[in-house]
């Protein structure tokens, strides 16, 4: 399993985080990058706000999902809600 945590501000200019995406605990024991079917993963990233984020309005994380079978024959991918259904995504999912 792969992720990649996307954050801007709201002009579109990218931010940096000071820390992760950590790995913190998975509902099943599952080890970091391993998941079980219906199973939920937790990360924690540290960000701390800048005056071009509150300058721009808004801060804006989205992450982008990747998992496999285990031979790497048909990937899985969901991004987090990001407020733009035209992107495909439709399903709101909490971004936490």
């Amino acid at each position: 399993m792969g992720l990649v945590d996307t954050l801007t501000d709201g002009d579109g200019g990218s931010l940096s985080l000071l820390s992760g995406p950590t790995f913190v605990s998975s509902s099943a024991s599952s080890s970091q990058g391993s998941l079980a079917v219906s199973e939920i993963a937790t990360y924690t990233a540290t960000y701390s706000v800048t005056q071009q984020a509150v300058d721009s309005g808004s801060v804006v994380n989205t992450v982008l999902a990747t998992a496999s079978s285990p031979q790497n024959t048909n990937d899985v991918t969901d991004r987090s809600d990001n407020g733009d259904d035209s992107d495909g995504e439709t399903q709101d999912d909490n971004t936490r």
